[in-house]
Formats: C-alpha cells, structure tokens, sequence
C-alpha cells in the first residue's frame, strides 16, 4: 500500500514540504487569487501558515486521503500544533494561533491558496512515487484528491503539468 510519509530525517528536519511549498515574494505575486492581485495579499502570512502546518505535520506524519477523514486529521493536528507551542510566550502563541486557526478554517484568500499548495505538493509527491516504481492505482486516490480541491487557475495549470509529466 503506498503510503504518503516522511522519512525519519524529514520528520525531524520538517523540510519535505517547506522546500516545494516555501518561495519568495516574487514567487507568489505570480499566484493571483481568484478576484483580486495578489498584491493585496499577506505574503508573510503565507509563509507563517506553511511553516506552522509542516510543523505540526512534522510531529504527525502524513496521512493518506483514505487513511483518515478530515475532521480526524484536522483533530491530530490541532492537537499536534497546540503541543507544540504551548510553552512558547503569549506573545508569540497568541499571533501563531490566530494563523493557525484562519489555515484550518480556511478564511482567508492566503488560507485557501496555502491548502490548495499542500494539494499540490501531495500530486507532486504521487508523481514520484510513479517514477519510482508505484503504479497509477497507487497513485489514483492522491492525484484525484488534489484534482478535485485544487481550484485556482494557476494551481491547476501547474498541477495539469505535474500529471502530464513522464
């Protein structure tokens, strides 16, 4: 059974994701929302909510779409985010729950972009375990979970070449 899952070290290090995910400034004024530039968005926000969600992923693993529902991976991870900045200083927990919160809830333009990017690097990922061996029925349900919840333009154009891609 393929399963979508950190390596030891990747758990430790928390870097699988932020290193598709993560970009500069320039990187994602090029992924305009779906009604606005993307000028107005809060691209330091962005970062934050990757970051936080690889950190609590880091604790957890991935699950793959049919190892667990949503809500139940969204408890885990709650759990797993609120760990870990529990000992941190008000100041601090207080902005990082806020985020936090707008990603799981998704409320924001940023929240949604930064979901729809996670979606895409799972396709990414299920694209290499193709190229290493694991045959399309493996790889079925991840590349149509993040069809079906990528709906951005931009996304989808990227994730069309991921798939096309031999």
């Amino acid at each position: 059974e393929l399963k979508l899952e950190y390596t030891a070290l990747n758990k430790i290090m928390g870097m699988e994701h932020i290193i598709p995910k993560g970009g500069t400034d320039r990187e994602f004024k090029d992924i305009p929302g779906p009604d606005e530039d993307f000028s107005k968005k809060d691209t330091e926000k962005i970062l934050k909510m990757i970051l936080l969600h690889d950190l609590a992923e880091s604790k957890i693993g991935d699950f793959t779409p049919e190892q667990i529902t949503k809500s139940e991976k969204e408890k885990i991870e709650n759990h797993a985010f609120y760990d870990i900045i529990e000992t941190l200083p008000n100041s601090i927990k207080s902005p990082y729950t806020s985020i936090w919160k707008e990603y799981q809830n998704q409320i924001s333009v940023e929240a949604k972009i930064v979901h729809q990017i996670d979606r895409l690097e799972m396709a990414l990922q299920a694209k290499m375990y193709e190229k290493s061996g694991s045959s399309k029925e493996n790889t079925a349900t991840f590349l149509q979970t993040a069809k079906s919840d990528i709906t951005h333009p931009k996304l989808k154009e990227l994730f069309t070449k991921i798939v096309e891609d031999q």
